[in-house]
């Protein structure tokens, strides 16, 4: 399963996670089929994402990693 699969578990989600999931559904150039933790935390510290702090982005890759990408 990529990140990106994974984050659309949070799409309707009113929660930090959620908006992680509607800033990637916008990304145009998001990698969808990327598994790695690395990858994708670089994509997101090179883009500037509104309303989502970068915690929110590590916390979810940490979830990823450790029930959908071991």
């Amino acid at each position: 399963m990529s990140f990106y699969e994974f984050i659309q578990i949070y799409s309707d989600d009113d929660t930090p996670l959620g908006n992680l999931a509607s800033f990637v559904n916008q990304e145009a150039n998001f990698p969808k089929d990327e598994k790695s933790y690395d990858i994708i935390l670089k994509y997101f510290c090179e883009c500037r994402i509104e309303n989502c702090k970068i915690e929110y982005v590590k916390r979810a890759l940490s979830i990823y990693v450790e029930h959908f990408n071991s």
